[in-house]
């Protein structure tokens, strides 16, 4: 039998280890972002900091709306946010591919 600490990890849970909630840029301002959005928000250990639209004005308005700090007026500007660590792509289809090989 193996010692019971073998089987452990040396992470902490979010609380305890005070790490820094993983922070997650969305591309794209469809409606599967809110659902995407809403089920993100309960969670300690992530959160949604940006969202990029092809057009500023759509990306503030949609950040204004769900409580997300920053909004771009491209997806490139998103993608090179150093305070970003993870992406949603909420792009159409044909562009899923595309933007997530780039991200």
């Amino acid at each position: 039998m193996q010692h019971p600490s073998a089987y452990s990890t040396h992470s902490k849970p979010m609380a305890e280890s005070h790490q820094r909630p993983l922070r997650i840029g969305i591309l794209g301002t469809a409606r599967i972002a809110r659902f995407f959005i809403a089920g993100v928000s309960p969670s300690n250990s992530a959160k949604v900091s940006a969202v990029a639209s092809r057009s500023i004005d759509k990306a503030k308005r949609f950040a204004k709306e769900t409580g997300i700090p920053s909004a771009y007026g491209s997806y490139l500007e998103l993608l090179s946010d150093p305070d970003i660590d993870a992406i949603y792509n909420a792009l159409p289809n044909s562009l899923h591919a595309e933007w997530t090989i780039r991200a």
